[in-house]
């Protein structure tokens, strides 16, 4: 979960059909650089080389108008459009103004310009860009990523998403498969690019933020809970967030929440037994990446309406897991960095902090020292993510741990 935004905070959402205005003392200077900008092309549709890489919308082929490289780029329509000082450099970007950046819980300076991006062979010029030293957006699960394709771009044109394509046009018109209409969407908070539209999770109808950069079905806040009928809860420990410059503030004791509920609605579409992620820090809910595995959608910034068109059902949000998260230390080490209560993980017995030696085949002991962290975490999510029975070797253990993927809600 990686999540940019514009200090001062600019506006909170309540759950119910109330909406708070953004704040009028908002500094206006990176604000009115990131309302500029528009796309030269006309009249296209464009398919990117873009794949989902655990579980971010990655396009590899993103280019701009001072530089022949090619950078990899993340989208995330929960942030502004954001770039590595190096790759600044490299494009020529002059800043303009300088402004605070923040992920929610750390705020930093960065310095802001504009720049004339391609993607494929759609051309936009003067796009505000966050100008951010040391940039790790998504902590060690990516290789090489460049900077963040944000929504101050994606508000000039159409994007129709999915789990197998990233399509944008220059008119819904030109979208075949967008889908049934089934609300519209409001651009607020900095820079007047933010996508909320309204659903409902097993409760009242509510502002709901569009946050392709999470990769979660949905996310709400904790004072909603109350309101969510028949709900679940399942808790768990350790350090399970990884924001754009932190963790939240987490430690191996944080308790973290996710509920699980009968529907989740937006407009005439229904998901049964949805899973969220319960956040302590926000004040209203946002919908993911996760969404894909249920519908295609259209987000159409021209006339501001959202389509939704039915895919294949994927069960995961019935939350089947082995029910542990890990992190490779500055040692190389593979260690347990979290666990959800009643999992197959916390059931062996199996404690934070814990070196994980083996998984499967995988010997964790073996990796060359030159192989990026991130080339390491690429190759365990894999394996989590594709086998329903793993075997651990725990250097604290004698014998190997057998883990089978369960739900965390017994469904």
């Amino acid at each position: 979960m990686a999540k940019l935004k514009l200090k001062p905070d600019g506006c909170k959402i309540l759950i119910f059909v109330f909406l708070l205005t953004p704040l009028i003392n908002i500094a206006q200077s990176p604000h009115k650089l990131l309302r500029k900008g528009k796309v030269i092309s006309s009249d296209f549709i464009q398919k990117l080389n873009a794949s989902i890489i655990n579980g971010k919308y990655i396009i590899e082929d993103v280019r701009f108008k001072n530089s022949n490289k090619t950078y990899r780029f993340i989208l995330d329509s929960g942030s502004p459009c954001v770039v590595s000082e190096e790759v600044a450099k490299e494009i020529g970007l002059k800043e303009k103004t300088k402004g605070e950046v923040n992920d929610g819980f750390v705020t930093i300076t960065a310095s802001y310009g504009i720049a004339d991006p391609i993607l494929g062979n759609v051309e936009f010029s003067d796009i505000g860009f966050a100008v951010i030293q040391g940039l790790n957006v998504t902590g060690d699960h990516h290789c090489n990523i460049d900077g963040i394709i944000g929504n101050n771009l994606m508000s000039k044109c159409v994007w129709r998403i999915s789990q197998d394509e990233l399509v944008l046009a220059s008119s819904i018109e030109k979208i075949q498969n967008k889908g049934d209409y089934v609300s519209k969407i409001k651009l607020m908070g900095q820079g007047k690019a933010y996508p909320y539209t309204m659903a409902q999770f097993g409760g009242p109808k509510g502002t709901t933020l569009i946050d392709l950069g999470d990769d979660a079905l949905i996310e709400i806040g904790e004072h909603i809970l109350p309101y969510v009928r028949s709900s679940k809860t399942v808790t768990g420990i350790g350090r399970m967030v990884t924001l754009a410059f932190s963790e939240e503030g987490a430690n191996d004791s944080t308790v973290y929440t996710l509920c699980q509920t009968d529907t989740l609605r937006i407009g005439s579409k229904t998901i049964t037994s949805p899973v969220a992620y319960v956040d302590k820090g926000t004040y209203g809910s946002t919908i993911g990446l996760g969404i894909t595995k249920y519908f295609s959608l259209t987000l159409d910034f021209v006339t501001k309406k959202l389509y939704l068109h039915d895919e294949l059902v994927i069960p995961e949000f019935c939350h089947k897991t082995f029910g542990f998260g890990f992190e490779i230390n500055d040692e190389g080490h593979v260690l347990v960095r979290s666990l959800w209560n009643n999992s197959p993980a916390q059931k062996t017995g199996l404690k934070i902090g814990q070196r994980i030696t083996k998984i499967n085949k995988f010997d964790l002991t073996l990796i060359a020292e030159d192989i990026e962290k991130c080339e390491i975490i690429s190759q365990i999510l894999s394996i989590l993510r594709n086998s329903n029975e793993i075997e651990l070797t725990v250097s604290e253990y004698t014998q190997v741990i057998r883990l089978q993927k369960k739900s965390l809600f017994g469904n």
